[in-house]
């Protein structure tokens, strides 16, 4: 309120007093200074009974308006110790933070909150009963998706741990001696891992879409990375065992399994999450699936064996079939990417980004990680390896900055005062 705009010979706490009095709602902009502000004479401001701000804030805590607290500029809520007698139920109230970065998200919950206040009689009314197309999710995903899921997840775990010995065990060495293969088994061990937590989640109400996203995700990139290892297998002079073969086999339905699990999920998803994520995440993604397929065709391993086999590069190796995952993954989250902008099931498309993103990462750990840590005269790591898990971390980037902006733009309300930030 402005007292200078009063009238002359105005009694300006009376007026203040009826002007709070028959407001709904007041604002308490509270920045990084406004707790200790002095007056001339170097005193605290909020400890004078005449001060303006102290006025209003403390005639409204005492009658019916709503008082909201607003953080801006990095302020947090103060206690109750620090503010005065008839302030201290302020540091109680629900608060709502502006952040300078994101601020129009939290100018959104400010003004839904407001739009609750001025109607009391529609806020105060029980929720409408669900629409039909959301009664499936709220029972949860339907049957014949928890059959696959289940079926799925065995598989791949039974597939995985036929093939331990050999993705863990691939007898590359460092300078030391010790066996390095284990970054081999990075991305089939977070494949399980990843796929069988965001199996779990996709049964929460309040995660499920994200994670049925992040299945789908987990699964196709499977579904590349096995289609890879038994074409691999039938085309190289070494004779797999039937045992590796099988386990790949076995792998392959698993993942097949569990991406075909996240169909009637994604089937009964009506929901809309709110505004578009922007431009951003997908230029990410889009950018690191060419970075990704850049990273198959520049040498990744600059060392004198690979120079003398002519096989430094991922798309040389095994008659180009090793470099059939990467590129697959990169494209699927490429094609992921554009349904980050429709209404429906945006959140299933990020889940999904995620989840091959961070395969993607794993898998390229593998090239970065061995040709630096073997000796020399083996192999050296070479621009190829950057440029693939560059890529593979953009998509990742891509995944989780939609994420970011989706929940934002899925916050109803304010902060709670004692967590807000």
């Amino acid at each position: 309120m402005d007292v200078e705009a009063l009238q002359p010979g105005v009694d300006f706490v009376e007026r203040i007093e009826t002007a709070v009095g028959s407001a709904d709602a007041l604002l308490v902009v509270v920045g990084r200074g406004w707790l200790g502000a002095k007056d001339g004479a170097g005193q605290r401001r909020l400890d004078d009974p005449d001060d303006f701000v102290r006025l209003e804030v403390g005639t409204a805590l005492r009658g019916d308006p709503v008082v909201i607290p607003v953080l801006v500029g990095g302020a947090t809520m103060p206690e109750e110790e620090e503010l005065p007698g008839d302030l201290a139920l302020l540091a109680r109230r629900n608060a709502v933070t502006l952040i300078d970065t994101d601020w129009r998200s939290g100018m959104a919950r400010l003004v839904a909150a407001l739009e609750q206040i001025r109607e009391p009689e529609t806020s105060q009314l029980p929720p409408p009963p669900p629409p039909p197309e959301r009664r499936e999710e709220e029972r949860g995903p339907p049957l014949l998706a928890t059959i696959l899921g289940l079926a799925g997840a065995g598989l791949l775990v039974l597939g995985t741990v036929l093939r331990a010995d050999e993705v863990a065990h691939p007898g590359l060495a460092d300078t030391s001696g010790v066996d390095v293969g284990f970054f081999t088994s990075l991305a089939p061990t977070g494949l399980v891992v990843g796929a069988l937590g965001a199996l779990a989640l996709s049964y929460s109400r309040g995660s499920g879409r994200i994670g049925t996203g992040l299945l789908l995700g987990f699964a196709l990139a499977g579904v590349a990375w096995y289609v890879g290892v038994l074409v691999t297998a039938f085309h190289t002079t070494a004779e797999e065992s039937s045992r590796l073969t099988g386990g790949a086999a076995l792998a392959l339905l698993g993942c097949l399994l569990l991406a075909a699990a996240a169909v009637p999920r994604i089937a009964a998803d009506r929901e809309d999450p709110g505004e578009d994520v922007g431009w951003l995440p997908r230029v990410l993604v889009l950018a690191g699936v060419a970075i990704v397929v850049a990273g198959t065709i520049v040498p990744f391993n600059d060392g004198p064996r690979p120079q003398e086999s002519g096989l430094g590069a991922v798309i040389d190796r095994d008659g180009g079939w090793e470099a059939f995952a990467p590129i697959a993954i990169a494209v699927l989250a490429g094609a992921a990417s554009f349904f980050l902008t429709t209404g429906r099931s945006r959140l299933v498309a990020c889940g999904a980004i995620i989840g091959l993103g961070a395969f993607a990462t794993l898998l390229w750990v593998r090239y970065l990680a061995v040709p630096m840590l073997q000796p020399d005269t083996i192999s050296s790591v070479a621009l190829g390896a950057f440029l693939g898990f560059g890529g593979a971390v953009a998509i990742l980037a891509g995944g989780l900055v939609a994420r970011t902006r989706l929940r934002s733009a899925a916050v109803p309300g304010g902060v709670p005062a004692g967590r807000a930030t």
